[in-house]
């Protein structure tokens, strides 16, 4: 009997080095993208950045908003070092958390006004998606923001070449499981967010805030 081949773990740690360089490689406009919609998210009190990578959003997120607590969490160590030393520097009163690990590191108990997830949903297949959404959406109180950036299912042959190169990289260098674009949204319907404000961008890049509605359950 044939034995199904278990393929590792994501890990981000033989590409964290240089993973700015690759951001750059777009002309910034990775880095830019996550920050369209920034103005239209409100000064909160806590804030969890899920999947944060190398620490860019985090250092704009202080620079622009008045957060109290932020919270980061990445699975790959070497990310989480890197995010540490470009944000080293906080405003006052200001709480900074590293966490370098998956979710299940966070207490349940503790609740988020704010959630961003940047071109991190993408590298999960629908079932481990299902999954991973609906822990992220149990730590954001009713009434809460989740902020999503990321690549949406291809729609020209030129994305669908950048798209298909992209996994092809990650899937060699970082272990990632998925193999083409999941249907985000409607697992953000599932967990009872709504779309209040979304700009669609170059390379099919989408950037969404959502907000929890007051009454769902989970």
């Amino acid at each position: 009997m044939s034995r199904e081949k278990i393929r590792p773990r994501p890990n981000y740690d033989k590409i964290a080095s240089c993973y700015d360089l690759l951001l750059l490689g777009s002309g910034g406009y990775l880095k830019k993208s996550q920050l369209k919609l920034l103005t239209y998210v409100p000064d909160v009190d806590k804030a969890l950045l899920v999947g944060e990578g190398t620490g860019n959003f985090l250092k704009q997120l202080k620079k622009q908003k008045d957060i109290s607590t932020i919270v980061y969490i990445d699975s790959s160590l070497q990310m989480c070092r890197i995010a540490r030393k470009k944000n080293r520097i906080r405003k006052n009163r200001q709480k900074n958390y590293f966490i370098c690990g998956d979710l299940d590191s966070i207490q349940n108990r503790v609740d988020f006004s704010l959630v961003t997830t940047h071109y991190f949903l993408d590298q999960f297949e629908e079932t481990s998606l299902q999954t991973t959404m609906k822990k992220i959406a149990q730590k954001i109180h009713p009434g809460g923001y989740w902020l999503f950036t990321d690549f949406m299912p291809p729609e020209t042959l030129f994305q669908k070449a950048v798209i298909y190169f992209l996994y092809l990289f990650f899937r060699k260098f970082s272990n990632i499981e998925a193999k083409r674009i999941p249907d985000y949204h409607k697992f953000f319907v599932m967990n009872g967010f709504v779309p209040i404000k979304e700009k669609k961008m170059k390379f099919g890049i989408q950037t969404t805030l959502y907000q929890k509605e007051k009454r769902t359950t989970l």
